[in-house]
């Protein structure tokens, strides 16, 4: 029986194969309008829901690095209309800033956690579709200054099963390459629907 894309673009592609129980040979035809996303997915570490309670509190999966270009940042901005010189003054920040660099914004590293967690690991199971549920904590410790490359440590908080599926809380720490603080700590609750 395949396996359901369900984080695709499109409706859910019945696929099945490799060892984690999917191959990419159905995006070989264009099937996914969003075939990153998807090759993402694709990879994505597939844990059953009993071993994610087994394993609550330590940590199981880190994401591949992201980097935090300039583009990146100036994307963001464009997107969320916020523009504040420290993000995307180069020039400026260079002679103002006390990072002495343009730096991120602190949702752009939030919104971050959804590459991360797409690539790197979700629930196991015949599930139709997931969602963001919605965050319980968010803290932003450290900036990120453009050009830094930042991953994900995810550790799941809380498992819970559901008649309708399961609902997962998940710690994420974002890590800030060479530096001692994350950018994110963050409580995220995602739900995976049957």
């Amino acid at each position: 029986m395949g396996q359901r894309i369900s984080d695709c673009s499109l409706a859910a592609v019945p696929v099945n194969g490799s060892s984690n129980g999917v191959t990419t040979a159905a995006l070989d035809g264009g099937q996914c309008a969003r075939q990153q996303s998807c090759k993402l997915f694709l990879m994505a570490k597939q844990v059953p829901v009993e071993e994610l309670r087994a394993k609550v509190g330590q940590e199981i999966a880190v994401s591949d690095w992201f980097e935090i270009s300039q583009d990146r940042i100036d994307n963001f901005a464009d997107t969320t209309e916020d523009h504040q010189w420290i993000h995307v003054d180069i020039e400026r920040a260079a002679k103002e800033s006390p990072f002495k660099t343009t730096i991120g914004h602190g949702f752009l590293s939030l919104s971050m956690l959804a590459p991360i967690m797409i690539g790197t690991v979700r629930v196991a199971g015949d599930f139709k579709h997931g969602i963001n549920y919605g965050l319980n904590r968010v803290r932003f410790p450290a900036p990120v200054p453009a050009g830094s490359r930042i991953r994900g440590h995810i550790t799941p908080h809380e498992v819970e099963e559901h008649e309708w599926g399961v609902q997962t809380i998940w710690l994420i720490k974002v890590e800030i390459e060479g530096m001692p603080k994350p950018c994110v700590v963050a409580e995220w609750v995602t739900r995976a629907y049957r």
